[in-house]
C-alpha cells in the first residue's frame, strides 16, 4: 500500500530578519555561516539571493 506524500511547499526567499527570528542566530552569525573563508563557515547554510 502507497502512502500519499504531503504537497511541498515552494522554496521562499526569507530577508536576513526572518532568518534571525527563525534560527535565532544573530547577523554576525549568519554572515560567518556564509563566508567560505570563515572557521566557522557552514556549506548546509542556504546561500543568499541577490536580484
Amino acid at each position: 500500500m502507497t502512502v500519499p506524500l504531503p504537497p511541498s511547499l515552494p522554496p521562499t526567499i526569507l530577508r536576513r530578519k526572518q532568518v534571525e527570528a527563525r534560527t535565532g542566530l544573530s547577523r554576525s552569525t549568519i554572515y560567518e555561516k556564509i563566508n567560505k573563508k570563515s572557521p566557522r563557515y557552514d556549506h548546509t547554510f542556504p546561500r543568499p539571493v541577490r536580484w
